[in-house]
C-alpha cells in the first residue's frame, strides 16, 4: 500500500489495494470527494464510493477504465496536457477546474486538486486526484455573473447618468452617459479619478471631508437625497443645471460608496422658462401682460415705501382703434399694436415697465419719480410719439390717438387705489375728447 501524507483538503491515497487497513478504507470510501488514483496512460487503477453519488457510475464500472472518459470534451485537451506535464517533470501538486460528466451526460464542475506519487524503480508513477464538486456554487456564481453583466448593460444603455463613488470621492464605475455630460470620451477614463471637481460644492462639510456638497450627505445618513437646482461642471469646466439622486452604496451594513444619478435639466429649465415667459407676457406685442404688470406694480410700490420715493402708473387708451379693426381687420389691428408697442418704449426708461392690459389698453409704471411734473412730461412725449400717422403693409396711412391717466404713489395710495385713479383719470380725458 502507498499513501501520500496531505493537509484537511486532502485525503490519504491507496493506489491499488484497499484491504491493509479497515479504517483507511473506511475513510477513503466515505470521503464526500471523488478520490481516485491514474496511471501515466489515464488508466483508473483505484477509486472511492462518491462517484457513485456525484457521477452515477459505480467503482467497478470504472476501474481499469480511461479517466478521459469522465472529462469533457471542452476541458479534455488541456487536463490532458497538464497531466502529461505532471508526469514529465514530476510536479509534486496541481489544481484544476473542468467539467467531469456524470453519467446521464450532464456535466459538474470539479475542482480538482493532484498530487504526484513518486515510484521506486520498476514500479508504475500514479496520481492521486481528490474531485469536489461546487457545481451549484459555479451555477450561483454563473449566475451572479451573468446578472451583474446584464446589470452593466442596463446601466450602460439607459439614459440617465450614473456614476458610483468611493467614500474619497474617487470614481468607481460610469456609464457612457456620464462620460458623455462630463465631457469625457470614455467611462474608463473616469474610473479611479475623483469625481469632488465635477461636483456641486454648497454643504456644510462631514466627516468623510469638509466643504462637501449636499451631494455626499447620505454617507453621513445613510438616506438618499433628491434635489433638482445642481450643477455640476465638465471636463472643460463649464457648468450645467442637473436633478440628481444620491444613495449611499451599503456591503454587510457598511457604507461603503455613494451612487449617484444625473440627468441634465438644460432643456426643461429652458422650456420651464419659456412657460413662465408666455404665462406672464402678450402674445401679440411681447410686453408684461396684466398678471405680470400687477406683480411689478406691487414690488414697485413696496420699493417705493422702503426709499420713501415716488412712483407713477399710467393708464393709455388708444383713441379711433376699434375703426381700424372694422375696416382692415384684425391682422391690421395687429400691426398697429406692435407699432405702437415699438413707439412707447421709446418713452420710457429700460427700468420702467410698458404692460398691454387688454384690448387697445395699455399701462406704464415709472418708478423714483422726483415731482408730478415729471409724469406729465411723460404723458406728453407719450401723446407725441403716437400722434404720427402709422402705415399698413398694404400702404394705408392710420392716425390714431391716445388718452391718458395717471396716478402718483404715495400721493393716491396703494396698489388697487392707483389702479382704480389712474383709470378714472384716462377715462376723463377720454372723455375730454369727446367734447372737444
Amino acid at each position: 500500500m502507498k499513501r501520500v501524507e496531505s493537509n484537511n483538503q486532502t485525503a490519504t491515497m491507496v493506489s491499488t489495494s484497499m484491504s491493509g487497513d479497515a479504517v483507511c478504507c473506511g475513510f477513503f470510501d466515505n470521503a464526500p470527494d471523488i478520490l481516485l488514483t491514474v496511471g501515466e496512460d489515464g488508466t483508473i487503477r483505484g477509486i472511492n464510493l462518491s462517484v457513485v453519488d456525484l457521477l452515477g457510475y459505480s467503482r467497478e464500472e470504472l476501474i481499469g477504465s480511461s479517466v478521459w472518459q469522465l472529462l469533457h470534451r471542452d476541458d479534455l485537451k488541456r487536463v490532458r496536457r497538464m497531466l502529461a506535464d505532471i508526469f514529465q517533470r514530476e510536479i509534486p501538486y496541481s489544481e484544476i477546474e473542468c467539467r467531469k460528466i456524470h453519467k446521464n451526460g450532464k456535466p459538474r464542475w470539479m475542482r480538482t486538486r493532484i498530487s504526484y506519487l513518486r515510484s521506486e524503480p520498476g514500479e508504475e508513477p500514479l496520481l492521486n486526484i481528490v474531485a469536489r464538486d461546487f457545481t451549484e456554487r459555479w451555477r450561483t456564481e454563473s449566475a451572479l455573473r451573468d446578472s451583474e453583466v446584464q446589470l452593466r448593460r442596463l446601466l450602460e444603455s439607459i439614459g440617465a447618468a450614473i456614476v458610483a463613488l468611493d467614500l474619497d470621492g474617487r470614481c468607481t464605475f460610469a456609464n457612457p452617459s456620464a462620460a458623455d455630460l462630463l465631457g469625457y470620451r470614455d467611462p474608463s477614463q473616469m474610473v479611479g479619478s475623483s469625481m469632488n471637481p465635477h461636483l456641486p460644492v454648497n454643504g456644510t462639510g462631514s466627516r468623510h471631508g469638509e466643504n462637501r456638497g449636499r451631494i455626499y450627505e447620505p454617507l453621513d445618513s445613510g438616506c438618499g437625497i433628491c434635489l433638482d437646482d445642481g450643477h455640476f461642471l465638465r471636463a472643460g469646466g463649464e457648468s450645467f443645471p442637473v436633478e440628481y439622486r444620491s444613495n449611499p452604496i451599503f456591503h454587510d451594513e457598511t457604507i461603503v460608496g455613494l451612487s449617484v444619478t444625473f440627468f441634465d435639466i438644460t432643456e426643461r429649465l429652458s422650456m420651464q422658462q419659456q412657460l413662465v415667459y408666455l404665462a406672464e407676457h402678450d402674445h401679440l406685442t411681447g410686453l408684461p401682460n396684466r398678471t405680470l404688470f400687477m406683480d411689478r406694480l406691487k414690488a414697485g410700490v413696496a420699493r417705493a415705501k422702503r426709499r420713501e420715493s415716488k412712483l407713477a402708473l399710467l393708464y393709455i387708451d388708444l383713441d379711433r382703434f376699434k375703426p381700424v379693426n372694422d375696416q382692415y381687420g384684425h391682422h391690421a389691428g395687429d400691426r398697429l399694436l406692435q407699432s405702437v408697442t415699438k413707439r412707447l418704449r421709446l418713452a420710457v426708461r429700460e427700468m420702467d415697465t410698458v404692460a398691454r392690459i387688454g384690448g387697445d389698453e395699455f399701462a406704464i409704471i415709472l418708478e423714483d419719480i422726483s415731482k408730478a411734473e415729471d409724469v406729465a412730461v411723460v404723458a406728453r412725449k407719450l401723446s407725441d410719439l403716437v400722434a404720427p400717422p402709422f402705415y399698413l403693409e398694404s400702404g394705408e396711412k392710420l392716425t390714431i390717438g391716445m388718452s391718458v391717466g395717471y396716478a402718483l404713489y404715495p400721493n393716491h395710495g396703494d396698489c388697487e387705489t392707483l389702479l382704480r385713479h389712474a383709470d378714472s383719470a384716462m377715462y376723463q380725458a377720454k372723455k375730454k375728447k369727446c367734447y372737444e
